[in-house]
């Protein structure tokens, strides 16, 4: 819209404009090769926009481009479009000029403007709401309840053993919170479809992304959202307890150490992209076998207390909406250093809610028409918009098609599902919710006493027997006086399947894979 209104203006003053067009730059000798003309166009153009359309950087580089050295402005005013929506005048583009930085890489498209991210830590800002926005897309072929709180943060780069620690402490959180979540899907209370807490580090994104997502029916979306709220509070209020914290390091450990073993069998591709996304993060890549043993290293160096510092911080956004302002003041309070960790209380930076748009009185979705195409060529392999390949018919057609459906009338038996965002916020910061820390049950490290079993074995003598023969008869022979091959037949060359015979009659197939360690 900038670019349009800018070009608008210059087109306007054309006929006083003399810019050059053929895309040259000036040589640097103190002498621009524009005359001034069009410079001073756009540099009108700009100042004639509103205010809250030109950052101030921005018309202060179109007035100062008519100094001499200054880059020409080309004639299709690619110039004006970095200029305005980029804020940058120190590679501006001309007709068939690429823009690029002084190493050679090429600057981002001149049309897609830079991300400002408006990160979810540290000090409330003057112009931050005083809740999270909640954004809310209503279909009338959506199926579900979804709800989706987000928190960006800023990425840190994981380059020594105190960021493995964090990232190790931030991992043992989720698999906590997602087992406890598992536990309330098995009891049903209340039913619900999904709840999923991920944080992670995008390099699509640019920055650290905290999502929590609800999917319900929507007959149960505010019981849902209450249930995530209080596991979320639950876990940032009390933390883990001291056996959570024990089996998922456990966890964690076999896993790492399955996957150091995997390495060999790991396609290539999912390889190169993990090098690439460690690298656009600024993360330290190594083998999986380095990673393992620094794995190990830091496991034996986590304590209970800095895990709950951590989820005490980054479970903030989700746990305390609309109490940001109280969270930071408690977290500055003295005596709470050791209570919180990096990068302090987190608060959500957007809600986004995807409803389905029609309900039965009892709550159930109603479907209404067919569904939309998805546009051949529209979509990248990310999923973004490929700015050269929008088919704006195509999109056009299919959002006359969506106003459509908003605009039909509610099908007989049915009524519109509206929710309203103080709603959905009044939902998330329930303060009538009753939180009472887990009980820790410690368990068994086994589950059948050793000395039992050693003396089961001893009484027993399990042992491999001929496939072949009377099970009785094989049995009254001594174990020796079968030979060990006939024990462990050939393995089967069409399969590679090895069938063996327990002394107690049961049959045992397996087959060597490079699949499992």
């Amino acid at each position: 819209d900038v670019a349009a209104a800018v070009l608008e203006r210059i087109t306007a003053n054309g006929s006083s404009s003399s810019s050059s067009s053929n895309g040259e730059v000036s040589n640097g000798n103190g002498s621009s090769s524009s005359n001034g003309n069009g410079t001073a166009a756009i540099a009108a153009a700009a100042d004639a926009l509103p205010a809250q359309l030109v950052p101030p950087e921005a018309a202060a580089a179109a007035i100062g481009a008519a100094e001499p050295g200054a880059y020409v402005a080309s004639a299709d005013g690619s110039w004006a479009r970095n200029i305005v929506i980029n804020g940058n005048s120190d590679n501006v583009l001309g007709a068939g000029v690429v823009a690029v930085t002084d190493d050679g890489r090429k600057l981002r498209h001149p049309v897609r403007p830079p991300v400002v991210h408006r990160h979810g830590c540290g000090p409330l800002l003057p112009t931050e709401p005083p809740v999270p926005p909640v954004s809310i897309f209503r279909h009338p072929l959506l199926q579900h309840f979804m709800l989706t709180l987000f928190c960006k943060l800023p990425v840190v780069s994981l380059s020594s053993m105190g960021d493995l620690k964090y990232s190790f402490m931030v991992r043992l959180i989720l698999s906590a919170f997602q087992f406890r979540i598992n536990q309330r899907y098995v009891r049903a209370e209340p039913p619900f479809i999904g709840i999923e807490l991920d944080i992670s580090d995008s390099g699509r994104e640019g920055c650290s992304v905290s999502m929590l997502t609800i999917t319900a029916q929507p007959v149960h979306w505010q019981e849902t959202v209450q249930a995530a709220v209080e596991e979320t509070r639950r876990l940032q209020r009390f933390g883990l307890t001291p056996s959570e914290l024990e089996r998922y390091i456990l966890a964690i450990m076999r896993d790492s150490a399955q996957l150091a073993e995997q390495a060999n069998s790991i396609p290539s591709i999912n390889s190169l992209d993990f090098v690439m996304e460690s690298l656009a993060l600024g993360h330290t890549v190594m083998s999986h076998g380095e990673a393992h043993e620094a794995m190990v290293a830091v496991a034996a160096d986590i304590k209970l207390e800095e895990v709950n510092a951590v989820a005490a911080s980054l479970l903030t956004f989700a746990s305390d909406v609309g109490r940001e302002a109280e969270m930071l003041q408690l977290a500055a309070e003295p005596g709470q250093e050791g209570k919180w960790a990096r990068p302090g209380p987190t608060r959500a930076t957007s809600v986004v809610a995807c409803i389905p748009a029609y309900v039965t009185a009892s709550g159930d979705v109603v479907s209404v028409g067919g569904g939309l195409g998805h546009g051949r060529g529209g979509l990248g392999a990310s999923g973004h918009l490929d700015a050269d390949a929008i088919n704006l018919e195509e999109l056009e057609s299919q959002g006359r098609q969506l106003d459509a459906l908003q605009d039909m009338e509610a099908p007989e038996g049915a009524m519109r599902f509206n929710l309203s965002p103080e709603q959905i916020l009044g939902a998330l910061a329930s303060p009538d919710l009753a939180i009472e820390p887990v009980p820790d049950v410690e368990l068994p490290q086994h589950l059948v006493d050793p000395q039992e079993i050693e003396a089961t074995m001893e009484e027993l003598q399990p042992r491999f027997i001929p496939l072949q023969g009377e099970l009785q008869q094989l049995l009254k022979s001594p174990p020796d006086a079968v030979p060990p091959t006939l024990c462990r037949p050939p393995t089967d060359s069409d399969t590679g399947i090895t069938q063996r015979r327990l002394s107690n009659g049961i049959r045992i197939n397996y087959r060597h894979t490079d699949n499992e360690p």
